[in-house]
């Protein structure tokens, strides 16, 4: 059974709906390990996938990780809180250090499939989006498991 998750509540999504991202087209067999999971406390799909995956990374609220980053960014006199070379730099000051991804043309679910370890989150970065693993399961506003990735961190 599959879980439409938010903070405050869990409904069952039917074997087969279609995914509530617009534009994002269902493939058979690519929900297995998906959970539609959106932070955004106005449950808007937007392009927050930095602070959605902060937020479930380090386990606070969307607003704790946005207000979080532009406070960081604000102290260094950045404005780039979205792109790669902000997030990079904010992750390693708080300890996660980037990692390559294992293979060139690796796909989220090949890694889920064959490196995401049980109990670790990972957040894991595309070419234009961040999404996160956690517990072998992927969780975001879309199956991206066919997105290639380019990098990833572990909790």
């Amino acid at each position: 059974m599959k879980y439409e998750i938010t903070p405050f509540t869990a409904k069952p999504i039917e074997k087969g709906a279609e995914c509530p991202m617009p534009n994002v087209k269902r493939v058979e067999g690519h929900y297995d390990l998906f959970l539609y999971h959106n932070l955004n406390p106005k449950g808007i799909h937007t392009r927050d996938c930095v602070i959605r995956a902060f937020a479930f990374f380090f386990g606070v609220t969307w607003r704790e990780a946005f207000l979080d980053l532009i406070n960081w960014c604000a102290d260094r006199g950045r404005v780039d809180f979205n792109y790669r070379s902000a997030y990079y730099d904010y992750l390693k000051g708080k300890g996660y250090p980037k990692h390559k991804a294992p293979e060139k043309g690796m796909t989220v679910e090949d890694f889920r499939d064959r490196y995401a370890k049980e109990g670790k989150t990972y957040i894991i970065q595309g070419k234009r989006h961040l999404t996160i693993i956690s517990d072998q399961t992927i969780y975001d506003i879309g199956d991206c498991s066919l997105m290639v990735m380019d990098n990833y961190w572990e909790r």
